[in-house]
């Protein structure tokens, strides 16, 4: 049995990269994604969930990630946060605003394919949407938290978070495809868990990162957001370059 490292790995095939979500988790999501774009490893496919969505639809579009970071960096809670009555504190107008300042309207002008996971209240159905003229929208319903955020209304759909049911982000994801999933860990979940909890979507295929004790994000803990960045950047270099089993 040959040893190599990840970066060979992911190197030697196209993958698809996945990536989970997790609350206020695409300061890590994005700590991964500089990591890749520096040893020059650019996923054939993007699936993303909530904060991977996010994060996804912007490694999508090919450009290199220091833009969007420094954007990110820079957030502060009274950019996004517009409460208003409704089924969630926020209404989502703000963030919405955001996300069309920094990625394209239409799914096609991406560089690499790309599916945002959402709920659809109206259909109890997980929906993998990887095109149409609305990408922002898509985006921002992956990421509406129920409770926190008023629901997504496009077309005939009533869209929120697609962790509601796939954190993940597997939704319509090949199994046969070589998969590099980024999985955030919930609060107090060891990597163990973490593993053990995913252990029916593993295989030879595929492989999973985990990063252990990433410091929580939220609207009012902004301020850890470059940390939970860095730790992620640091981790994802460091597996990279670490031998795994061929």
């Amino acid at each position: 049995m040959t040893k190599k490292t990840l970066a060979d790995w992911l190197a030697e095939k196209d993958f698809s990269l996945v990536l989970s979500s997790g609350y206020f988790g695409f300061f890590a999501h994005c700590g991964l994604w500089k990591a890749l774009h520096e040893e020059g490893l650019k996923p054939a496919k993007i699936s993303g969930c909530s904060a991977g969505a996010l994060v996804g639809a912007a490694m999508a579009t090919g450009e290199a990630p220091d833009g969007f970071v420094d954007r990110l960096m820079s957030l502060r809670r009274g950019d996004f946060w517009d409460p208003a009555p409704g089924a969630g504190l926020l209404k989502g107008k703000k963030f919405l605003g955001i996300m069309k300042e920094m990625i394209p309207q239409k799914f096609s002008e991406l560089k690499t394919p790309f599916q945002a996971v959402v709920y659809d209240l109206k259909s109890l159905k997980l929906i993998a949407q990887k095109s149409g003229d609305l990408l922002p929208e898509y985006v921002v319903s992956s990421c509406r938290v129920p409770l926190m955020f008023h629901p997504g209304y496009i077309d005939n759909s009533i869209l929120v978070d697609g962790g509601v049911k796939d954190k993940r982000a597997f939704t319509e994801v090949d199994s046969e495809e070589r998969i590099f999933s980024h999985y955030l860990l919930s609060k107090g979940q060891s990597v163990e868990s973490g593993k053990k909890e995913n252990s029916n979507f593993m295989g030879e295929n595929n492989h999973w990162h985990f990063i252990d004790h990433l410091p929580r994000v939220s609207p009012f803990h902004l301020h850890r957001g470059p940390d939970a960045f860095y730790r992620a950047y640091s981790a994802t270099k460091s597996a990279l370059h670490a031998k795994i089993k061929d």
